[in-house]
Parts: structure tokens; sequence; C-alpha cells
């Protein structure tokens, strides 16, 4: 059971990494499909009072997604896009696994 976890898990990542220039439109279609409208909130910090960065969170559905630091406004963006659609593909290859698991 663990093993294929991780290889779901795994698979999830690779899917979205090859996806990832595609990411935000991507989600704003799965959006539209579900009927819900994504959020994002950019916040721009200094990072070691010098480097300026970028940490964007996406509310999707009602649960909040933060992304990794990032150089511009629009990777911030991104990141925080990526880790939504790592979490819903991690959620639903799982639920699939699990439902042919227990069949």
């Amino acid at each position: 059971y663990h093993s294929m976890l991780s290889l779901c898990k795994m698979l999830t990542l690779v899917i979205v990494f090859q996806i990832s220039p595609f990411s935000k439109s991507i989600m704003n279609e799965y959006a539209d499909k579900l009927h819900v409208q994504p959020t994002y909130d950019t916040v721009q910090e200094q990072l070691g009072g010098v480097l300026r960065v970028f940490k964007t969170s996406l509310v999707f559905n009602g649960t909040s997604y933060t992304g990794d630091p990032a150089r511009t406004k629009k990777e911030a963006e991104q990141s925080a896009t990526k880790a939504a659609i790592l979490s819903i593909m991690g959620m639903l290859m799982c639920m699939l696994y699990y439902n042919s698991f227990f069949r």
C-alpha cells in the first residue's frame, strides 16, 4: 500500500512539473468547470533586508494554498497554483487508488 501511495505522489509531481508553465490556465479552466473563482493574494517582502520576494496565497474552493517565495509576482502566483494542483491531484489520485484497492 505505501509503495503504491508513494508512486501516486511521484506521478503527481511529474505531471505538475510538466504542466508548470500552464498551471494558472489549467487552474482557471478547472475553476470554470466547478463554477468557482480562485483568488490570489500576493505580498511583497524583503528577505534578509535586501532581496525583494513575492509570496502568493491562492484560495480555491474554500481552501488556501501558499506557494514558495519567488522573484516576481507572476512566478509567485504560478508557485501557489502549482501547490494547489499538487494537492488536488494528490487527493484525487489517492482516492482513485483507494477505491480500486478496496473493491
